[in-house]
């Protein structure tokens, strides 16, 4: 199980492109993840994940990893879910939306 606040990545350098991500909530209880990359952070209030989609963010109460393999990019996290929000990183304009706002 992984420390809270540290990161967690496979060794192997993964951009995520060609990777399938799959989520799978039961009852709001049980969340089956597929096409994880990183674990960015992990405490009992919520889960920072990047996957091959972008970054996601589960917040719940009582989060635990019940199972975690990178090389697959399978993770299996317990608690009650809150919520869960997807994030991407900001795409940079290019020089000529720049000069002509």
């Amino acid at each position: 199980m992984p420390k809270q606040g540290k990161n967690i990545t496979s060794d192997k350098e993964q951009t995520g492109r060609g990777v399938s991500h799959f989520i799978e909530l039961k009852e709001r209880k049980d969340l089956i993840l597929t096409g994880v990359v990183e674990v960015i952070n992990f405490n009992e209030a919520m889960v920072t994940i990047h996957t091959s989609l972008g970054s996601l963010i589960v917040k719940g109460e009582g989060l635990t990893m019940k199972n975690l393999n990178l090389e697959s990019g399978d993770m299996e996290v317990e608690g009650l879910i809150n919520t869960m929000d997807y994030s991407y990183p900001a795409k940079k304009k290019g020089l000529w939306k720049r000069l002509f706002k």
